[in-house]
């Protein structure tokens, strides 16, 4: 809907596996393997706050 009563429906993305995003810091290369990395998106429900 595109009105007052517009919301987002709860979803999510297929998990990628091998994305090679990681967080932290590798000083060893051989410590950072790019393919043992998953990147998962979801998200909960929103509704427009005047409701």
């Amino acid at each position: 809907m595109s009105d007052k009563n517009a919301s987002i429906k709860a979803g999510e993305m297929p998990l990628k596996t091998g994305t090679g995003m990681a967080s932290g810091l590798y000083f060893d290369a051989p410590d950072y393997v790019p393919a043992n990395f998953t990147a998962h998106l979801h998200w909960d429900e929103a509704r427009a706050k005047d409701q």
